[in-house]
Parts: structure tokens; C-alpha cells; sequence
């Protein structure tokens, strides 16, 4: 929680970056235990800095909250929409301790399932919702993948390596 206190912290950012360091980030306590939430929270600096984030819930039977609640809290409280979501959820298995070869299985499971999702999803709307959800897409969304608001990494499976996150 205490990035913005580093004497380097674009610096640090961006070696976090780099390595890749994945940051594991918990909403609901950073929020209800610290206070911290918003502007206040190190997320949207975070994913500004194209640091590889994960999202995490602590012990259900002490908060009370799960997973969902954090995809949840991220959408609503960071405007997080679905390809940064996706982006995190895809992250979780990125930067997993599964070896090389589980971890591709499960990549491709993922892909499939939101594939799947995502067909569901366009075929629930007629021709012309989709053709206005696509110009909405095509007028919102930024030019380049790297643009700010965009930056998830998604590093090869061989330089993904895990850390420990805050608490």
C-alpha cells in the first residue's frame, strides 16, 4: 500500500514491470482493515504502470467476501471493463506456480471458456446491438493495446515469475 512513499516509485514501477513482479491486490481489505480505496489505493498506479496484477480475496470466513467480489469491486470502484478484467483473471494463471506445461492447458481452457462467453454473449444480441457495440468499441477504446488505462502485461509463460504479495 505504500508504493507512493518509495523515493523511486515510477522507478520502482518500472522495474516491477520489467522482471515482470506480479502485484496480488485485495480490494475489500485494502479498503475495510487500511482504509485505503480510490485515488488512495496503489491499483490504478498500478495498472498505469503496466505492473502484472492479480486479484486476491483474504480468508471467506473472516470477510465474508470471495473472488467475485473483487472482479466485482474493480469494475465498479476502477471502471474496469471486460478486456482489463480478462486481462487480470488471465494473469492469475500467467504468474501461478503451475509448471510450464499445466499452465499452457489451463491458458488455453481460459481462452476457450471466454471465447465461448463472448459468443454467448454477442449471439444474446441482434445484428444491429453488435454492430453498435462494436462502433461504440471502435470510438472508445484507445488505438494501441500499450495505451494508458490498457497496460496489462501478458509476458511469455517462461519470464512469468510469481512473488508474494502485500498485505
Amino acid at each position: 500500500m505504500s508504493i507512493a512513499f518509495e523515493r523511486d516509485a515510477a522507478g520502482l514501477l518500472a522495474q516491477m514491470r520489467a522482471r515482470p513482479v506480479v502485484v496480488e491486490v485485495n480490494l475489500t481489505s485494502g479498503d475495510v482493515i487500511l482504509g485505503v480505496r480510490g485515488k488512495d489505493h496503489p491499483f490504478p498506479a498500478y495498472l498505469a504502470a503496466g505492473v502484472p496484477v492479480v486479484l486476491s480475496s483474504d480468508d471467506a470466513g473472516i470477510s465474508r467476501i470471495d473472488l467475485t467480489n473483487e472482479y466485482f469491486r474493480a469494475a465498479r470502484d476502477y471502471g474496469l471493463g471486460y478486456r482489463q478484467l480478462k486481462a487480470i483473471a488471465g494473469n492469475a494463471l500467467r504468474y501461478s506456480f503451475l509448471d510450464e506445461e499445466q499452465k499452457r492447458v489451463e491458458l488455453e481452457r481460459f481462452e476457450a471458456s471466454c471465447a465461448q462467453f463472448e459468443r454467448a454473449v454477442a449471439a444474446a444480441q441482434s445484428p444491429l446491438e453488435n454492430a453498435v457495440a462494436l462502433i461504440k468499441a471502435a470510438l472508445t477504446l484507445p488505438p494501441e493495446d500499450d495505451a494508458p488505462g490498457n497496460r496489462l502485461p501478458v509476458p511469455p509463460a517462461s519470464r512469468a515469475r510469481p512473488a508474494a504479495g502485500w498485505r
